[in-house]
This record gives structure tokens, C-alpha cells and sequence, in this order.
């Protein structure tokens, strides 16, 4: 099993290395929500959204038969089927910690919303997440049973792990206590089968009589419960594999009948989790009606590869606030993939092995892989007394479950936890057994070892978790970072005495630094927490969002374990942290946020201003190059990285960051021929603090012209209560913002900052568009190019105000075959209209006397007709490359702003070579430059300073 922290802060922590772990781990106002990639209809139900209240609404929700007034809003626009609490029967905490300081679950706050067939669920979700009333809003996945069918005949030995997983000698220990139950959550079970029935668990505090005798809220509830259909039959519309699952763990032993399961005597309780056609509806409902009516073991043979915030407050419910340790298969998908909730912190998760040792070729493999039991060719009850050899991680993990039964027993001052690392720590290895060296550290502490567990009584077990990787920088874990690691380590069993912690990593990618560090004694549920950092270097030759493991290994005088914890290093973005406004650059065109839930959004005083950002260009109605949103519940993939974005040298002498990337469109239904170089600038010094600068050269690489390109930044603001946003426009700055109606409201907006027309268009995001484009129902090409090339000044101009969307764009403009575009933007914050235009007009002079139109070239674009001059500012020598043509003259002059001849050159031009020219006697103050050949003439701006 994880540990009690490993898991959990791996997947809550969501550093932003941390690509591999699902995104609504890191949700929070203003992150878009979209539905993880590879999902599939199957997978969830289209018209159902789970949501938690914030904590502030406790008393409006409980004292009222109504939601507050935005989701009634919502009812009234998506309609409403049902609405009603998830988990009816749970109440808030007492406590916020248990005594080991672990914090509890409070499920009391958490809903599910079932609206109208129609809507999109990613609409549904993202107006819900912006209403600011919920901590998170998410499908209800669907569950899925973790077995593969086989129809071998009956009577096929499949009792083979009998042996191998020492189940006879354990027995000789321990046969389990009547009092420790095994909530089997499955699809049903044969109430009546001849090898289960004697070790149902009865409540016989409810017996049937149409009363709810023990007032739990079921009636009649005497043996277990079908949530799927809600009611006390666990025997209606039963599906095999819930019987084939409970006889592996609870089949009557010494019966002289069939088989006996793992736990012997431990009963089990049946909780039936799926609908009237099937469908896993109400699995972890299940694992809750199991943790409150006593389960010290709880069974889940099912599971998702998409997590949930919901799933993981029941584990963390079930195991901390109920002491009931939940057993999962990790999966047949053959894959190194985490499968949930096996994946979860605190769940044991189980792999499947063969009657060789193994790895079964279905199962699932990974670093959250825990435990390995039989589950290839087992035997296990069916329907009518009978009995079926079946596979999959479903068959592994109720052998597990049963062998827990055992250990608790045993052991009875073991809590939930505890149990898990006994099973764990008393493992036999698998790593070194033939065909699983290609899995090795990826099969968990290896094969179950049913006797070592119960026999072993001061067995050792300690985990760690990853409390922070930092960089001293942005946090982003680039090429050439020492990576700084804290980590908070946990012993759960017995003492170590002169303990030590070491890193490893297994890669030419990266060369520790710090490796180790003495604990001392440890006693039982000591933690150690090391004040200085491990540290590592990542290599210049690391490809990008490489993968590194980190291997810690933790030992005392006679005894070694290890830690293996992924995380993700050199990614394709870059967090700019150094003046007021916090954002995320990316190499995919994106702003704020980069698409895998990574980002810091756009934020300004505290707040998160951002839902959506990203470049958009293109030439006619059906040629739009973004990354945003497109139909309903999509996002479009045009542009693909060609350099990953790189924090660069500032070209600039006063810039605090810079940094430098380049993208292409070939990847939308009709691509456009164009390549996007991209730098992104930002300022420290005072009166800069509060925008960055988005730089793009774009070119167009195709054979034919492009006429009428525009290119633009999209923004959904999101500013304070977006029901509450305007947009507006200062057309002679060019400049479209929004801000928020709210006292003492926040103002964003973007600017053009280059040379050319200016476009703006504030649209209404609400249904219908309010009379202008409606965005709330997708966002297709044609609506795209409309928004960049036309305008629209004002939104959210009724009432209040609404959820607003600004397009802010320059063109049109004319692209020869191989030639470029030269735009720039400004995206800025303020506290105040004065405030943000005092940022707009500092913006619009740092652009001009820094010389950002004219960039130094990188390679892959072609400079013919222009002219770029560096360093700018200049003291003594501005340097110039004119790509006007070999061979050609080139005449060169200087004047100053009030138009005065300053100096006059006529040199010969070569593309390839660096001309300069000496300005050290020119006074202090702006000038021209002027390059001019027969054919091409440009002019630039630069700032000579003493």
C-alpha cells in the first residue's frame, strides 16, 4: 500500500513537474476544465456533474431545500433531473485530523447535479466552477470491473496459489475473526450459494420488517445492500463476477464443499454497486455505506483510469475518518498506467501474477503498484453453486483483501494503515523472477506471502513523500537546474535504530548532488523531514518532459527498502515570477495555462484573473490557427511546438525575463503555412511591474500569399465574480480590457503595441451572445476570424455586468511567400482604469525604447527586407545585420528625433555578416536608424545612453 502521504501529496502537491498526474488534482477558480484525453463515452455519464460546496456555504445549504441562487440559474439553463447529496448519511468531521495528524475527509458538502441530455457536461462543468461557489466540479465516472473472462471448464485446477502464497501455513496462524468484516463492493452475490452463504455478514440490528430498526437510513438492510438500484437485495440483477470476487476472499472454509477464501473466517458484507442495465453507477457510494457499517477491509475489483477528487475523499474518508483499509485491483490494461482508486494515497493496490511468479499479461504495472496476488487461472464461486477459473486483477485483489482480514486479526493494535505495510513489508520480491525484470520497482514490494505476514512480528516499513522540488528559480525544472527535493518520511512499524535515507537516479539525465542523510532512531510513526535539501542537476542533453524516478532507498542496521517516485523535468513552459503579475508562457501558443493543467493563469493582487488565453491568426473563414476552444466540449490542436520555450539572456538590457520559442501550424483539418516564433518579455523596475509583453514573428512558409491575416490574443477574463465583468476600449491606445463591477474591481486587458491596424471585439460569454457572436455554444473558425477582424467595443453593458470575452488583434496585413509579420502585445493588470492605462502607456515606451521590434533573428527564418539592430539601448557600437542581398549598397543614416542629420554611411551588404557603426560621440536621447538599398528601406528606433 502507499503510504499514508506518498500518494496523497504526489497527486494534491501538483508541482508543476508533476505532467504525469491527472489535472483536477490542481483545479481551482479559473482553471478551465476538460475532460481528460482518451476518455470515451463508456467511461462517464454525459449528463451528471459531482461538485463539493465551499465550506462558507455549510449553513445556506443545510438550512435550505434550495441551492443558492447561481445554481438555480444554472437549473434554469441546463434544466434539472436531480440534485441531491452524494453521501446522504455523512456528516462534517468533529476533528479536522485524526491522532496521527492525518487529515480527515468531509464528504457532507459534496452533490451531484444531473442536468438535462443536450448540454455539454464540459459547459456544464466550467459554469459551475465559475459561479465561485464550489471547491470543485467533475463527471461522475464510470467504473469498470477488472477481469478477463475465461470459460474454462469447471472442475480446471485454479487453487494453485493455495500453495504459493502460503495460504495453509497462514491458516495454521491465524483463521480469522467473525467480527472483521470484508466489504466486497462488486456486482451482487448469491445470497444462497453453498461455499458463500455462511459467511454473509447479517445486521441484525435491522432484521426484515419494513422498519429501519437500527435508523442508518436502509431499511431492511439485514444482508448488505444494493446501492445501484436502492434497495436490500444484493441478489437483484447480480452479475457473476461480484460472486467469483467474494468466494476468493470469504468462500466457507473446512465446509467440505468447493474452495475456501483467503480470510477464512471473515465474513464478508455484499454491496451491490451497479444499475438495473449494468452499469457500475455507485461504486464509491459503496466503499462509504462499507466504511460506516463496520468494514474493516473494504474490496473494490473495479476501477478508472481517470481519477476523481470525490473517489479520493472516500479513500481518504474510508481509511482516516473509518479505519478501513480499501484493497484494489490495479488494472488489465497491460500498461504502466495508474488505475484509480488503486492509485489513490492509502489504497493497497494489487497486481495480478501466475501460477509461475509472473506478472500476468493482463495486469496493469507501475509505481503505485503495492502488492502482487494470484490472479491469473483461479477458481473462485459462480452463480448456482458453482464454481469458474477466471482472470484479471479483479481474482488478485480479494485474496489480498481476505489475507488483510487475517493480519488485522493478528495484529489488533494495527490500524488501517499498518495493515497495508505488514501485507507490504512481509512481500516476497518478484523483480528477479524471469520475465518480471522489465517491470522491475514497478510490481510494488512484490508477491503476497500469506504466512510471512501473519508471522512476522516486528516487520519494518517506512515511506516517504515528496513534501517539494524547487529550482531557486521559477520551479519549472529546466535543462541546467539544481533541483532542490524536501521530503517528509514515515515509519509505520517497527523501531529503526541509526536509520539512513540516500537518492539515487537511474539516468544519464541527471548527476546528484546531495545524496544522503542520517534519520537516527525511529519509532513507530516517527517521521523525519530533512532541513537541507537532496539535490540533483538536470543535463543539457534531457529531452523534453522527460521522466526522471527518483530513487530513495531507507535503511537501518538490518534492513533496506525503496522509495521510486516519477516526476517530470524539462517541460514546455515557463512561470514568470518576477514582478506583479504572475503568468505562464508555453510552447504551444497558450497563455496562463498550457492545456495539461499546468499554469499559474494571470495573476494580480491575489487574485486569478484568467479562464482561457492563447495566440490566434488567420486570413479567412476557414483558416484560423489557434489552441483554444472550438466546438462544444474541444479544444483545438493546431499549433505544434517546433522549440521548446526557453528562458533566454534578455535582449533587452532592463528586461527580467525573456524567453524565446517557436511553433507551426500543421496539425488543424486546414492548416495555414505559418511559423510563429514567440518572446515574452517582462520588467521588475517600478512603473513595469504590472504587464509582460507577448513578441511574435510570424511567417509565412508556404508558396502562396496571405491576404487579409490578422493575428490576435483571445482572453476570457475571469475577474472577481465573472457574472460581474465589462469589457471596453481605449481605441487610441489600442487597447481592450475588462474589469470587474465589484467595488473596488480589478481591471486586464491586452494592447497592441506594433505597428498596424488595431481590432477589438468584446463579446458576451452567456447564451445567445447578447447580439454579438455566441461563443457559449463553441467557438468555430468562421466565428474566430469575425472576432479578429471585426469589432465590437463593449460587452457585459447590462445590469451588472456578465462573463465576458475579449478579442484584441492587428491586421489586416499582407504576407508575401517566405516573408514574416512582426506583431506584439501587451497583457496587462491594474487596480484601476488610471492604473491600467499608466501600465499600457509604460508598456508602449519600454516597447519602442528597447528596440523589441527588432529582435535578434534565430535560425528558420528568413530576414530579406529587414533590418535588426541590437543592442538597444547602446553606449558605444550599434551592431546591425541587413538582409537586403549581397553585393547590393546599402546606405546607412542616423537623425535624431527633430529630424537632424546625425550621421550618413554607404556600405556594402552582406546577408550573412554584421555591420556596425560607432555612435559613442552622439549625445544622450532617441534616434532613427535608417537602412536603405534600391529595393527594401526600413527604419527603427534606438535609445543611445552614456
Amino acid at each position: 500500500m502507499q503510504s499514508t502521504n506518498r500518494k496523497l501529496k504526489l497527486l494534491l502537491a501538483c508541482l508543476p513537474f508533476c505532467l504525469a498526474f491527472y489535472p483536477v488534482f490542481a483545479q481551482k477558480a479559473g482553471k478551465p476544465y476538460q475532460l481528460p484525453s482518451g476518455i470515451m463515452a463508456q467511461d462517464y455519464f454525459p449528463t451528471a456533474v459531482v461538485f463539493k460546496w465551499k465550506e462558507n456555504l455549510r449553513s445556506q445549504i443545510q438550512n435550505s431545500n434550495q441551492p443558492p441562487a447561481p445554481l438555480q440559474q444554472l437549473f434554469s439553463q441546463f434544466g434539472r433531473s436531480a440534485y441531491q447529496k452524494k453521501f446522504p448519511g455523512t456528516q462534517k468531521p468533529v476533528q479536522s485530523v485524526d491522532r496521527r495528524g492525518r487529515p480527515m475527509a468531509d464528504l457532507s458538502l459534496i452533490y451531484e447535479w444531473e442536468f438535462e441530455p443536450g448540454n455539454s457536461l464540459e459547459i456544464v462543468i466550467n459554469a459551475l466552477l465559475k459561479t465561485g461557489l464550489v471547491e470543485y466540479a467533475e463527471p461522475h465516472f464510470i467504473d469498470h470491473l477488472t477481469y478477463v473472462p475465461n470459460d474454462t471448464a469447471i472442475g480446471q485446477d485454479g487453487t494453485w496459489w493455495y500453495e504459493l502464497n502460503r495460504a495453509f501455513e497462514a491458516w495454521d496462524i491465524q483463521k480469522g475473526d467473525t467480527s472483521i468484516v470484508v466489504g466486497i463492493t462488486d456486482t451482487g452475490t448469491e445470497l444462497n450459494h453453498s461455499d458463500l452463504a455462511a459467511n454473509v455478514k447479517y445486521n441484525y440490528a435491522d432484521p426484515i420488517d419494513g422498519i429501519d430498526n437500527d435508523a442508518d437510513g436502509y431499511t431492511d438492510n439485514f444482508y448488505g445492500w444494493d446501492l445501484g438500484e436502492n434497495d436490500n437485495d444484493p441478489n437483484s440483477n447480480v452479475v457473476s463476477h461480484g460472486v467469483h470476487v467474494a468466494g476468493l476472499s470469504s468462500a466457507v472454509p473446512d465446509n467440505t464443499t468447493g474452495m475456501a477464501g483467503s480470510g477464512y473466517n471473515s465474513k464478508y458484507l455484499p454491496l451491490k454497486i451497479t444499475n438495473s442495465i449494468g452499469v457500475l453507477s455507485k461504486s464509491y457510494e459503496a466503499v462509504v455505506y462499507a466504511a460506516d457499517h463496520g468494514c474493516r477491509i473494504i474490496n473494490c475489483s473495479w476501477g478508472s483510469l481517470f481519477p476523481s477528487l470525490t473517489g479520493f475523499s472516500v479513500i481518504q474518508y474510508a481509511t482516516i475518518n473509518r479505519n478501513a483499509l480499501v484493497v484494489a485491483g490495479c488494472g488489465n490494461n497491460s500498461s504502466q498506467v495508474d488505475f484509480y482508486p488503486a492509485s489513490f494515497p492509502y489504497v493497497m493496490s494489487v497486481a495480478s501474477h501466475s501460477n509461475l511468479s509472473e506478472k500476468s499479461p493482463f495486469s496493469n504495472f507501475s509505481y503505485n503498484v503495492d502488492i502482487v496476488g494470484p490472479g491469473q487461472a483461479v477458481l473462485s464461486t459462480w452463480p448456482f453453486s458453482s464454481y469458474l477459473v477466471s482472470n484479471g486483477t479483479s481474482m488478485a485483489s480479494p485474496v489480498v483483501a481476505g489475507t488483510a482480514a487475517l493480519v488485522a486479526a493478528e495484529f489488533p493494535w494495527m490500524d488501517a494503515v499498518q495493515v497495508g505495510q505488514q501485507i507490504k513489508a512481509t512481500a516476497y520480491l518478484l523483480d528477479t523472477v524471469s520475465g518480471n525484470s522489465v517491470y522491475a520497482n514497478r510490481l510494488g514490494k512484490g508477491r503476497l506471502d500469506m504466512l510471512n505476514a501473519l508471522q512476522t512480528q516486528l516487520a519494518k516499513s517506512a515511506e516517504l513523500v515528496l513534501d517539494s522540488a524547487y529550482d531557486n528559480n521559477d520551479n519549472a525544472l529546466l535543462v541546467n537546474d539544481t533541483v532542490n527535493l524536501l521530503i517528509d518520511l514515515t515509519n509505520y512499524l517497527a523501531p529503526l535504530s541509526n536509520a539512513t535515507i540516500s537518492l539515487s537516479i537511474a539516468s544519464n539525465f541527471a548527476t546528484v548532488i546531495q545524496a544522503s542523510f542520517p534519520m537516527g532512531n525511529l519509532a513507530t510513526y516517527d517521521h523525519f523531514q530533512n532541513t537541507q535539501p537532496f539535490q540533483f542537476r538536470i543535463e543539457p542533453n534531457i529531452p523534453i518532459n522527460q521522466e526522471l524516478v527518483l530513487d530513495f532507498t531507507i535503511a537501518d542496521q538490518t534492513w533496506t527498502s525503496h522509495v521510486y517516485i516519477p516526476i517530470r523535468v524539462n517541460v514546455d513552459y515557463l512561470n514568470i515570477l518576477v514582478n506583479e503579475v504572475w503568468t505562464t508562457a508555453t510552447s504551444n501558443s497558450r497563455i496562463g495555462f498550457n492545456g495539461n493543467g499546468q499554469g499559474l493563469g494571470f495573476e494580480f493582487d491575489g487574485e486569478n484573473l484568467l479562464y482561457e488565453s492563447g495566440l490566434m491568426c488567420g486570413h479567412d473563414t476557414l483558416s484560423v490557427s489557434d489552441n483554444l476552444r472550438s466546438i462544444a466540449g474541444t479544444a483545438n490542436t493546431d499549433f505544434v511546438l517546433l522549440d521548446r520555450i526557453t528562458q533566454i539572456q534578455p535582449s533587452t538590457v532592463d528586461a527580467a525575463f525573456q524567453s524565446l520559442s517557436q511553433f507551426a501550424d500543421n496539425a488543424c483539418p486546414l492548416p495555414q503555412p505559418v511559423v510563429v516564433r514567440q518572446n515574452t518579455y517582462a520588467f521588475s523596475e517600478p512603473g513595469h511591474r504590472r504587464y509582460v509583453i507577448l513578441d511574435y514573428w510570424i511567417k509565412n512558409a508556404g508558396s502562396a500569399p496571405l491576404q487579409n491575416f490578422y493575428a490576435g490574443i483571445f482572453t476570457d477574463w475571469d475577474i472577481q465574480d465573472y457574472n460581474k465583468n465589462r469589457v471596453s476600449e481605449d481605441a487610441a491606445r489600442k487597447l481592450g480590457y475588462a474589469f470587474s463591477t465589484e467595488q473596488a474591481g480589478l481591471y486586464a486587458g491586452v494592447k497592441v503595441l506594433s505597428w498596424g491596424g488595431f481590432r477589438h471585439y468584446g463579446a458576451d460569454n452567456i447564451t445567445g451572445g447578447n447580439g454579438g457572436i455566441n461563443i457559449f455554444d463553441g467557438f468555430l473558425e468562421a466565428e474566430k476570424y469575425k472576432t479578429l477582424s471585426l469589432s465590437r467595443p463593449a460587452a457585459g453593458s447590462n445590469g451588472n455586468g456578465n462573463d465576458v470575452i475579449d478579442i484584441v488583434s492587428t491586421g489586416p496585413y499582407f504576407i508575401p511567400s517566405g516573408d514574416s509579420v512582426h506583431v506584439s502585445f501587451a497583457m496587462l493588470a491594474g487596480s484601476s482604469l488610471d492604473d491600467l492605462l499608466l501600465s499600457a502607456d509604460s508598456a508602449q515606451a519600454k516597447y519602442y525604447g528597447n528596440g523589441i521590434l527588432t529582435p535578434i533573428p534565430v535560425s528558420g527564418f528568413s530576414c530579406d527586407g529587414k533590418c535588426f539592430v541590437f543592442p538597444n539601448p547602446v553606449k558605444d557600437e550599434i551592431r546591425f545585420n541587413a538582409c537586403f542581398g549581397e553585393g547590393r549598397e546599402l546606405y546607412v543614416g542616423i537623425t535624431s528625433m527633430d529630424g537632424k542629420q546625425q550621421l550618413k554611411r554607404y556600405l556594402k551588404a552582406d546577408p550573412n555578416q554584421e555591420l556596425s557603426i560607432a555612435v559613442q560621440d552622439l549625445p544622450q536621447g532617441i534616434y532613427l536608424l535608417t537602412l536603405q538599398n534600391p529595393y527594401h528601406s526600413c527604419k527603427v528606433k534606438f535609445v543611445k545612453m552614456d
